[in-house]
């Protein structure tokens, strides 16, 4: 066999002597290049046996939009290798999906449109389930903070003389995007005229937010085709889900101008189809 492996180096390996010799007379008779083929495969599912092994943790988790569950579907793995597979099951199929571990966005493993990716991590950092990840890495595509230099004080804008019927003792919302890049900002006012006002001045300087009161989207400012005011806006609906302010997804639900809840994408579903 030349100056190739011996049966004593295998023995080194194993308790198992039959084995060793097994495996010996296996590769003995092959040349150099078939014998190295046959001994790298080997090392090769070694060492994927060991990575499955040491892969049981509940902390893998897969985000998707699903809208039989209102907006976020979370579901936990014990194993990265399965939920990977599901990750990338979920990209085939057209379906947004973020891969979570142990409340990271879990090595940059996302699929799905900009707006949806936005609206997902969005939900899960609301549930407390995941960070901002790509959200807030200035080299991600899929960043959509910005400091604007705006102070969330400023009113400006012209009065509204519009008149509604709610009453002033409930509070209204104003909820967008925070400027220091830590997630969203939820501007709480009592007088329903000042809440007014302070939207005005959001939609004049074009602000991306949304208008909420008793847990429903009012109004939302416009991103008119802008593809970040869309993924920012969606972000802020997503987060506001997640944290219970809203109870519907306003403009992002079926019927909205910016719907984007998908069919149920099953998790639960033969991992080898």
């Amino acid at each position: 066999m030349g100056s190739g492996i011996s049966a004593n180096k295998i023995k080194r390996f194993t308790d198992d002597d039959a084995l060793a010799s097994d495996f010996y007379d296996a590769v003995e008779d092959l040349d150099d290049d078939e014998r190295n083929r046959v001994c790298s495969k080997a090392m090769q599912d070694v060492i994927e046996t060991l990575a499955e092994d040491g892969d049981d943790d509940p902390g893998f988790v897969l985000l998707t939009i699903d809208r039989n569950e209102g907006g976020v579907k979370i579901k936990e793995f014990e194993k990265k290798k399965k939920c990977k597979k599901q990750l990338k099951k979920a990209g085939k199929k057209g379906h947004a999906a973020v891969m979570i571990k142990d409340g990271e966005v879990f090595e940059k493993q996302i699929f799905g449109e900009p707006q949806k990716v936005a609206f997902l991590i969005g939900a899960g950092y609301g549930k407390g389930w995941c960070n901002l990840g790509p959200l807030a890495d200035e080299d991600s595509e899929y960043q959509i903070f910005t400091d604007d230099g705006d102070s969330d004080d400023e009113t400006g804008g012209d009065s509204d003389d519009d008149s509604d019927d709610d009453e002033d003792d409930d509070n209204f919302h104003l909820i967008g995007v925070s400027n220091d890049g830590s997630g969203i900002k939820d501007m709480e006012v009592e007088d329903k005229k000042k809440a007014k006002k302070k939207w005005k001045n959001w939609e004049r300087k074009g602000k991306e937010g949304i208008f909420v009161r008793k847990g429903n989207i009012k109004k939302f400012i416009d991103p008119e085709d802008d593809q970040d005011k869309i993924m920012r806006l969606s972000f802020i609906i997503g987060t506001a889900w997640g944290k219970d302010m809203i109870e519907n997804l306003g403009p992002l639900e079926d019927d909205g101008p910016l719907a984007i809840l998908e069919d149920d994408f099953d998790v639960d579903e033969d991992l080898e189809d």
